[in-house]
């Protein structure tokens, strides 16, 4: 049995150092670091990464995968969950450093596989809004006791959160490419009159 670390590098500040440091620092040990360098705001699968499709090669019944956070194995929610089921069904237990939690492979008993991609899939998109949250792609929002609010970002952004939410892209996938958090994005899907009255005609 052996302990993968899966380190994903897409920013300046994500140093494969850093992380390994952080994962020790939790209390944790591995026998081998896979790292992927990714631009940021890049969308990829794990499967179309170069090391991280190798994951699935060397992972094998009975080994553990450590990320720092869900988020690290998918582009959102549904695409974290089928690759984290994918892994399970491999026999491989995953752990989520930041919050300590831990799903185990090959034991799903008591647990129907739709229960666990919520669970998984809820977990994700938590990790996923803090991981932006983190990075700073929140643009100010409005406090909600004001009674007029403010953009939440500028109007170039704003075009292209409309435009990729006129294609029917996932939620979480257009708060990526325009580098804002969800809850922007689902303001403006929710009520896009009143947010184009915020930056005029």
């Amino acid at each position: 049995m052996a302990t993968f670390l899966y380190a994903y590098v897409s920013t300046a500040e994500e140093t494969i150092a850093h992380q390994r440091g952080e994962v020790l620092a939790a209390g944790y040990s591995f026998d081998r670091v896979i790292c992927d360098y990714v631009d940021l705001g890049a969308q990829t699968t794990l499967h179309q990464r170069r090391q991280g499709r190798r994951l699935f090669d060397l992972l094998q019944w009975g080994d553990e995968l450590l990320v720092r956070c869900l988020a690290r194995l998918g582009r959102d929610e549904a695409e974290v969950t089928r690759t984290m089921l994918e892994f399970l069904k491999m026999g491989v237990t995953i752990r989520s450093v930041i919050d300590g939690a831990s799903y185990r492979g090959g034991e799903l008993t008591g647990m129907t596989i739709r229960e666990a991609m919520t669970a998984c899939g809820a977990m994700a998109q938590k990790q996923s809004d803090s991981r932006r949250l983190a990075q700073g792609t929140n643009l100010g929002l409005a406090s909600n006791e004001r009674k007029s609010r403010k953009p939440t970002c500028d109007r170039a952004t704003f075009d292209i959160i409309n435009t990729l939410l006129g294609r029917g892209i996932a939620l979480t996938a257009v708060a990526d490419a325009a580098k804002v958090d969800t809850l922007t994005v689902r303001r403006i899907r929710n009520n896009p009159a009143r947010q184009v009255s915020l930056y005029g005609s």
